[in-house]
């Protein structure tokens, strides 16, 4: 009885790597594209950078990018905790730069590359997004639009002029 109340009293590990956002939701051609994760407890990224107070912005020496085809695969050095009294890291969102990608479909594959044994590369997180082709410019200043709004002005004004 001992036992099982100890067990249920005892602090569980809470490690978590949550799944990968794509920053911006909807990115567009010619759009800087990047990706952000939250983690921490038992694992943590090894990157440094500006941080806002909420996010790490983990500058490009920090993760190594290959890109094949639609498939970006991203590698971060990584901590992993290897036991529960090592859980220890503290909880940090981290954002890493992907540049600027063409249009068409995308698969990220972020795998974390263990600090102290690099042949450990897991599969940490993926995700599969659209970089849209870019908006269309509207030539506003093209000279037919502008005589076209000068004879909508003109015909306005004398149709004011001509009212009692």
């Amino acid at each position: 009885m001992l036992l099982l109340v100890l067990m249920s009293v005892a602090a569980h590990a809470h490690a978590f790597i949550d799944p990968v956002v794509i920053v911006p939701a909807q990115p567009v051609a010619g759009q800087p594209v990047a990706f952000s994760v939250r983690i921490g407890v038992c694992e943590y990224f090894q990157a440094f950078g500006p941080r806002d107070g909420v996010t790490i912005f983990a500058t490009d020496e920090w993760r190594t990018l290959v890109i094949d085809g639609n498939t970006l695969r991203v590698t971060a050095r990584t901590f992993f905790a290897p036991d529960q009294p090592a859980c220890v890291y503290p909880t940090a969102r981290f954002q890493f730069s992907l540049g600027n990608l063409p249009p068409g479909l995308y698969r990220l594959e972020l795998y974390g590359e263990e600090i102290f044994n690099p042949a450990f590369r897991p599969l940490i997180g993926s995700a599969q997004f659209v970089v849209g082709a870019p908006p269309a410019s509207i030539p506003v200043n093209h000279w037919a639009i502008l005589v076209l709004l000068a004879a909508m002005l003109a015909v306005a004004g004398m149709a004011r002029l001509r009212l009692p």
